[in-house]
């Protein structure tokens, strides 16, 4: 049965009244789309990029570490992303007393040697040591080989890659080649288990408004690891638009306050150096001096 007011065509139609309610009902819920679809296109890339944050920590002003969950395939990253400007020191730190010898240690322990609020482990080693060359505070322990690309860090705390910068303070070794190259296609120069297989991944990337990215891929535990071409991906994603290549698979680790956030082995393998974040100032405090665990859950979709 149609209601009292419906027309001769059996089509209803609102009262005045209700007419108008309805428009700004239809009003409002125009507005909550737009709105909502503004919110979508302005969050960071990371958010709409198949990535999905489980939680973030403050480390020091401008220093974020993020745990990421990708689902294609299932793979958990851990990334130290420090910001234009943040309020901190990036350091190279050798297990190997002068960078000579065959010397390796935790990267909880050389975290712990510099106070730092974030370590990743860095280059691949072997029983001589480091495979790379190694600066640090401005001279070289250990001197570059021609087999491997070094990762430089200059006095701003910008990276780089090539040939030597001026004003240079830390190199360790890296992959021979860049990952990641802006403006370009990724391009993975070589083919084989190394490249294209599945690992655990340690990667430094960096753009021109000086961003810098820290970051280890899990292997292990439900985490898929990823080949080169699929890290250089990421890292792309991250907002890098330079990336390098440091040690993978049982030496990919991350530290973040203190506490191993990403290993592949257990016990965690020992490491030959670091790339250390100390901060320049007191770290975010949870009392006297501590660094504090800020969990922010990833907002509910649409959110």
């Amino acid at each position: 049965m149609l209601p009292a007011n419906s027309g001769q065509n059996g089509q209803y139609h609102l009262p005045e009244t209700e007419g108008s309610l309805g428009r700004k009902l239809l009003g409002l819920f125009v507005a909550l789309i737009a709105l909502t679809m503004i919110a979508m296109l302005s969050r960071p890339a990371f958010a709409t990029s198949g990535l999905v944050a489980q939680n973030s920590v403050s480390l020091a002003r401008g220093v974020t570490y993020v745990a990421y969950l990708d689902s294609s395939p299932n793979n958990v990253i851990n990334v130290t992303h420090i910001s234009p400007g943040a309020q901190v020191t990036i350091k190279a730190v050798s297990a190997a007393t002068g960078g000579r010898g065959s010397a390796v240690a935790s990267p909880v322990a050389l975290c712990q040697q510099v106070n730092a609020v974030a370590c990743i482990n860095g280059d691949f080693f072997n029983s001589q040591g480091p495979v790379g060359g190694v600066l640090v505070d401005g001279k070289w322990l250990k001197a570059p080989t021609a087999s491997q690309q070094q990762l430089w860090l200059n006095a701003a705390n910008r990276f780089s890659i090539g040939a030597q910068p001026a004003q240079a303070v830390a190199s360790i070794g890296a992959t021979n080649y860049a990952i990641l190259v802006p403006g370009q296609p990724i391009s993975i120069p070589e083919h084989d288990v190394f490249s294209d297989g599945s690992h655990a991944r340690t990667l430094v990337g960096w753009n021109a408004a000086g961003d810098r990215y820290l970051v280890t891929v899990q292997q292990g535990k439900g985490s898929s690891g990823m080949s080169l071409a699929k890290a250089a991906d990421l890292m792309r994603r991250l907002g890098a638009t330079t990336a390098v290549n440091e040690d993978g698979g049982g030496s990919s680790q991350m530290v973040v306050t203190g506490q191993l956030r990403s290993t592949v082995g257990i016990p965690p393998r020992a490491v030959a150096n670091v790339w250390a974040v100390v901060a320049n100032a007191s770290p975010v405090a949870a009392g006297a001096g501590s660094a504090q665990w800020v969990i922010r859950p990833n907002p509910p979709a649409g959110g």
